[in-house]
């Protein structure tokens, strides 16, 4: 069974890195 906990933080993460201007991405890649 895929863990959908990691997929998510996984797509989260690589949202983020494209969208460094959002506070909160910010926060969770530091």
């Amino acid at each position: 069974m895929l863990n959908i906990w990691y997929i998510l933080i996984k797509y989260f993460i690589k949202y983020c890195k494209d969208n460094k201007y959002i506070y909160i991405c910010d926060v969770i890649i530091e």
